[in-house]
This record gives structure tokens, sequence and C-alpha cells, in this order.
């Protein structure tokens, strides 16, 4: 007799968990009457999300409800920052939350900008304090060009072009690394003839910029150009200023700025310059639609070394997206210098199409 007095008393318990585990839950009641058990999730100004056992992740308007209730603990946020922690019930128009040190606090139900749940708001702080203090691996974004053209029969060229860039933009600084290569190469395709090279240009080089305000920002840079047309080995040009921000949103970005720069140019038969140069310029950047995107820079170094001397630069890119990470470029970039070495031109075209494939997606304004 004691066996199964000792067997229903187990039944019990088992049964009068199971009838308490709902009752644990949190519970969202719509408007048509039907309630939605689970664990609230986190929510914003217009879903609230939940964690079901059966349907996973579900997302409810806010405009579909009208009572939640927590046994557990909440984190709610008002619209003025405010938060308040604790189980939480909605009482007609205003949220109720049980606080451990307050006792219970009301709040109205339009003026509750988030809810969250332990792991949501642990997750919350987590991407603050990313934000605040980022790693140098952190907010990377980018870029990598190529193109490729071939003839073959009665001539033969190849030309192969790539570039890459790539950016980390904080709220404090933004750094950008930016990479430009072409070679093209031809043959007359007979038997006896030799294949000459025809293009043979590399760019790159660094940028880092601090803002000073929300308009302001102060900026260093380094330079690096080898052009084997040009009869230049190698150019190196390093400078820094200021800058303002004419606009700056998510869409657009347009800025000026100037400064000093020193430039060191080796030419080939020995013949090395180096030369003070003042630097002014501007930038933008335009997402044109959801699919095309905008980039065009203008920078003009007068040199102060060598008066009347001066150079140019002119890079514009525009992008169409494919996919997300796949897109299609049309870019142009002109180099121009008044003082050229003798036999050589002083303007170098550089135009290149091709695919774009993207990486990184975190982008901080």
């Amino acid at each position: 007799m004691h066996r199964y007095t000792h067997v229903n008393l187990s039944l019990a318990g088992v049964l009068l968990a199971f009838l308490a585990a709902p009752l644990a839950a949190d519970v969202v009641t719509l408007r048509n009457g039907d309630r939605v058990s689970g664990s609230v999730v986190e929510s914003n100004e217009k879903t609230l999300k939940m964690k079901t056992e059966f349907l996973g992740e579900v997302e409810i308007q806010w405009d579909a409800v009208v009572g939640v209730e927590s046994p557990e603990k909440l984190y709610v946020t008002s619209e003025e920052g405010q938060t308040l922690v604790g189980p939480v019930k909605t009482e007609g128009e205003k949220f109720t939350v049980q606080t451990p040190s307050s006792g219970a606090v009301d709040i109205p139900i339009e003026q509750v900008a988030v809810l969250r749940n332990e792991a949501a708001e642990q997750a919350y702080q987590a991407s603050i304090e990313r934000l605040r203090n980022p790693k140098l691996t952190d907010f990377w974004r980018g870029y990598f060009d190529t193109g490729l053209a071939m003839t073959t029969g009665n001539s033969k060229t190849r030309s192969f072009t790539n570039s890459a860039g790539a950016t980390r933009q904080t709220k404090r600084d933004t750094i950008k690394l930016y990479f430009t290569s072409v070679f093209a190469e031809a043959n007359a395709g007979t038997a006896d003839s030799a294949t000459v090279t025809t293009a043979n240009a590399i760019r790159g080089g660094t940028r880092y910029e601090v803002n000073v305000t929300d308009k302001m920002f102060t900026f260093g840079f380094l330079d690096l150009e080898h052009d084997k047309f040009q009869s230049l080995d190698l150019r190196n040009v390093i400078g820094g200023g200021l800058g303002y921000y004419l606009i700056r949103s998510d869409r657009a970005t347009f800025d000026f700025f100037g400064g000093a720069t020193f430039n060191q140019e080796f030419f080939q038969n020995d013949i090395t310059r180096r030369s003070a140069e003042i630097v002014g310029g501007q930038e933008l950047s335009l997402q044109v639609n959801d699919r095309t995107s905008l980039t065009e820079r203008l920078a003009l170094y007068p040199n102060m070394s060598n008066t009347g001397a001066y150079r140019i630069q002119f890079d514009t890119s525009l992008t169409t997206d494919i996919f997300k990470w796949l897109g299609w470029h049309l870019t142009l970039s002109d180099r121009y210098l008044s003082n050229p070495v003798p036999g050589r031109l002083t303007n170098d075209v550089l135009m290149t199409t091709g695919v774009r494939v993207v990486f990184g997606s975190e982008k901080l304004r």
C-alpha cells in the first residue's frame, strides 16, 4: 500500500510540474483574444519577438498586442532612456514592472521603447561596449575588383586589372586601405613577333581620419605609386591636414579637405625629385538607390618647391549590386603631372570594369 501511495504521489508531482510549466511562461495576449505563450526575447518599435516551444522564434506586430505578462524579469526601456528591471504585467494602458528596489513601477505603454530578456540585454550591452571600445578587427568592410580581357588570332593581347579597398569606420575614426594595378601586353600574332608590355602601373596607400567634431576631421595619409610608362619607379607621398563634412548621412557624404604633403619621386635614369606640396580637394560617396552607389574623389597638389608645377588625382567608381556580396563596377582613374620627365606625357587615364566582390557589412555613421 505504501508503494502505491508513493507512485501516486510521484505521478501527482509530475502532473503538477506539467501544469505549472505553462504558468511560468511569458504570455502575450492579442487583440483577437489569442494568447501566445513562450519567452519574450526582445522588441523594437514595430514588433515583439518571442521564442515558443513548437513554433520557434516568432515576431508579433505591436499593434496586435493588448497584453504582456512575464514572471521572469525583463528589461523595460522607456523612450527617455530609463530602464526598469523585473517581472512585467500590463494593466490597461500601462506596464507594471515589479522592481526589486522600488516595488511596482508603472510606465505608459506608448512610452515603452524596448523590451529585452536577460540574454538579449547582455548582447545589447556587449554591442554598446564594442561601439565604445572597438577592436582593430571590428567594422571592416571592403571590396575586391578584377577584370580580364584577351584576344587571340591575328593579334594576341592580354589585359589584367585588379583593385581592392577596405574601410574601418567608427564614431571616432576611419582607416582606409586602397590598391589598384593594371597590366597589359600585346603580340602581333606572327611566329617571330615579340610580346610588348603596353601598360604596367600599381597604385596604393592608406589614410587615417580622426573626428574632431561631428563636422570636422583631421587626417594623415601615405600614397605609393609605380608607373613603368611614366618612367616612374616609385612615388611616395606622405601628408595630412583638416577636413570638413558638408553632408554626412546614411545615404551620402560630401567633404572638403586641405593640408600639406612631402613628395618623393624616383624616376628611371637616376632622376630623383623631392618637394613640398599643398593638397586640397573633395570626396563624395552617394548611395544612388538600393543597388547602385557612386564614389568620387578629386585632389589638387600645387608644388611649393617648384612653383607652377602641380599634380591632379581624380578617381570615380560606379557600382551596381547583383547580390549582396557581388556587383559590377565601372571605374575611372586619372593622374595628371604637369612636369613629367622628358619624353613622357602629362596625363595617364585608367578605366576598368569588371566584377566586384564585397566583404563585411557593418557601416557606422
